[in-house]
């Protein structure tokens, strides 16, 4: 009997480390591999990880329970040790994929990781079962349920010269195939916001008149960059359109030595990520990267001017290595701005004093300056007036940023891929051209460090003058944006909470309202919050 209980306390080990194991991992994934960002979420999630800590204290407790059965003859520490590990394993069990926003992807590196932590895990008992008699088993499972959700740590940590090596590998790749391609232009897109948008927008320019390799959806990191590279550049791409994303000092200038850009668009610079960043003037050093990196090649940035960040910056520096886009004194300048629901319209001029009229599909004033900076990098690259302004009808919003659809008479607005300050103004203002019922549904904003409190508070007063109702999803993190609704003396019963997105969705859809709705999502947290 003995012996059977051994071998299951070893089995449901297994299973309860192994569920653990994927479970962190993939919020390890979301985090990026980054340990400073993971330390955070566990720091967040202090609680789950209490309670499995608890547990691996009651498996510890059945070592106790066997000395004193190994005296009367019993088993029950066994039983002990294994039922916990049964409970350990349903309460860390991942969520099913049809509840994930974005599900754990199985890569070579996190299969590799996996295999690096069963290894250590399965040495760890191994070594344990050979230097201590069978009845401190249990002891052993409980340290090892204990350490279980930061084994992706370790097994990064022991990976970490072989995951250097593969990465230095396809980056050099990259780089190699970049340089098979001498004639190809490789233009590089950064900003707190306004970057995809700006990408797609680019994009839609140039391809009317050249063939265009483009980053797909969000791949703005290193490795995102990396692979797009080499497993869509053809000989006969002319372009190169590459978003550049960052979450700490040198992440730019990183991408700028894999990609080596030809031109450069600074969208805008404002507090976004300053979670890891740590201060304004570093997202502003950052950014400027890129210019950096352009000036020493001689080649030029593009910059949304109206942006008192970006200004201020460029005052300590020579203007001429920037091509400036906005309102008043710009090269590329803008004027006579207007918008509706159906999109905007204004007039470009251009540096070399051609005045163009352009409208576009785009819910927002404040897509111009982005639209403003893609026709000067297209102007740039050889495009004539003409050409761009037939080009710009083909503009569209990018997925999930201020992307309207139909829902019988009512108006869904996705803003849900991330949100900023700066980017929750311009969602507001495009709903406020609306006539009918405006309603937010909003899980709030997120990797602002010590300013989120009062980030969001703005986020409420805000929305309060605008929207008809104001929905909120997780009553903890959107407890400053009810604060500041409430501040200005909005409905109570017009606020609601919920603590699934899909709940407030329904809620919305449900409504009874003599006027259609216009609902705008702004902002979907990711699962790792």
């Amino acid at each position: 009997m003995t012996e059977i209980l051994f071998a299951l306390t070893l089995i449901s080990t297994a299973l309860a480390v192994g569920t653990c194991a994927v479970k962190y991992m993939h919020f390890f994934q979301l985090n990026s591999y980054k340990f400073a960002e993971h330390k955070g979420w566990l720091k967040r999630n202090i609680g789950p990880l209490s309670f499995t800590a608890i547990l691996a204290l009651l498996a510890a407790l059945g070592s106790l329970i066997n000395v004193i059965g190994s005296l009367i003859g019993g088993c029950f520490g066994f039983i002990l040790t294994i039922s916990v590990c049964l409970v350990y394993a349903a309460v860390s069990k991942p969520k099913p994929k049809r509840l994930t926003k974005k599900p754990l992807v199985y890569t070579a590196r996190v299969k590799r990781m996996l295999v690096t932590e069963a290894i250590v895990s399965a040495g760890f008992i191994g070594l344990w079962v050979m230097l201590f008699p069978r009845h401190l088993l249990a002891f052993g499972v409980g340290i090892l349920l204990l350490a279980a959700p930061y084994l992706n740590l370790v097994a990064n940590f022991i990976n970490s010269p072989i995951e250097k090596a593969i990465a230095n590998y396809y980056v050099n790749d990259a780089k190699r195939l970049l340089r098979s391609h001498p004639s190809l232009k490789v233009v590089g897109i950064t900003g707190s916001y306004g970057k995809t948008g700006t990408k797609y927008a680019l994009t839609a320019l140039l391809s009317e008149k050249f063939d265009v390799l483009m980053t797909p959806a969000s791949y703005n990191t290193p490795m995102g960059v990396v692979k797009t590279i080499r497993s869509s550049l053809r000989a006969t791409h002319e372009i190169f359109v590459c978003e550049m994303g960052a979450k700490y000092v040198g992440d730019i200038n990183e991408l700028c030595r894999i990609v080596d850009p030809d031109i450069g668009i600074i969208t805008s610079v404002g507090a976004q990520h300053l979670e890891t960043f740590g201060s304004l003037d570093a997202i502003i050093g950052t950014k400027f990267e890129l210019a950096d990196y352009l000036t020493k090649k001689n080649c030029p940035t593009v910059v949304g001017f109206d942006n008192e960040n970006i200004k201020n910056e460029i005052k300590s520096r020579n203007t001429r290595d920037f091509i400036r886009c906005g309102v008043g004194d710009a090269d590329y300048r803008i004027s006579d701005v207007s918008a509706d629901e159906r999109g905007t319209s204004f007039t470009l001029t251009l540096a070399d004093g051609t005045v163009i009229p352009l409208t576009v599909a785009l819910l927002g004033a404040h897509n111009v300056s982005n639209i403003a900076c893609a026709v000067a990098v297209a102007h740039r690259l050889g495009m004539t007036p003409d050409e761009i302004r037939l080009a710009a009808k083909k503009i569209r919003s990018a997925p999930h940023r201020l992307e309207m659809s139909m829902h019988g008479k009512d108006i869904l607005i996705d803003d849900a891929y991330n949100a900023n300050p700066a980017g929750t103004r311009a969602a507001l203002d495009a709903l406020s051209l609306f006539e009918g019922c405006k309603i937010i549904i909003t899980p709030g904003m997120i990797e602002l460090g010590d300013e989120s409190a009062a980030f969001n508070r703005r986020l409420g007063s805000g929305a309060a003058g605008v929207c008809d109702y104001i929905i909120l999803v997780g009553e903890k993190q959107t407890a400053p944006i009810a604060l500041g609704a409430r501040e200005i003396g909005f409905d109570e019963a017009r606020l609601k909470i919920f603590e699934r997105v899909q709940d407030a969705i329904d809620f919305a859809f449900s409504l009874s309202t003599p006027d259609r709705k216009i609902i705008l999502i702004e902002n979907d947290l990711p699962d790792n919050y």
